[in-house]
């Protein structure tokens, strides 16, 4: 767990470096599109948390 957590923090400052190095011009590690699309995905993850929460009832 702890090695997880670790390499997790890692790739954060890497993408925290992308984006301050990147901030003159547009890259695709521009902060808005990065939110936007995690933003998208944790909404589909949700989606199919839903979708399993209510498939677990039909037995």
């Amino acid at each position: 767990m702890r090695f997880k957590q670790r390499n997790l923090v890692w790739k954060i400052n890497i993408f925290c470096k992308h984006i301050k190095a990147g901030a003159g011009k547009r890259n695709p590690f521009d902060y808005a599109r990065v939110k936007k699309m995690t933003r998208e995905l944790i909404r589909k993850q949700r989606l199919e948390a839903k979708a399993n929460k209510n498939n677990n009832y039909q037995f």
